[in-house]
């Protein structure tokens, strides 16, 4: 998580984006949709940036870094769990082990 606060302002107008569920001062919570679409796009050739960009995001809000930071995440689980690992909340869950 960065250390980028987001303002009342910022907040609502990045919760006015359709690929955004919810918005706190610390972190904003993509559609599973975006998430799915991001790492489909991606792996198609689009960069982050442009991705983030088409998705209607204003990166001087969420910040440069963020479009990467986030497809390596999402890519990353997409590996690991595939569709399901986007479309579903995983959050707080227990992960076993891969022994």
């Amino acid at each position: 998580m960065s250390k980028r606060l987001f303002t009342s302002i910022q907040m609502r107008l990045l919760e006015s984006n359709p690929n955004v569920v919810h918005v706190s001062e610390k972190a904003i919570a993509y559609k599973p949709e975006f998430k799915l679409q991001a790492v489909q796009s991606y792996k198609s050739g689009c960069t982050p940036m442009q991705i983030f960009l088409e998705g209607g995001f204003d990166v001087s809000i969420i910040g440069a870094d963020k479009p990467k930071k986030c497809l390596e995440r999402w890519r990353r689980s997409y590996g690991t769990y595939g569709k399901e690992g986007l479309l579903m909340d995983r959050r707080g869950k227990c992960r076993q082990a891969l022994f």
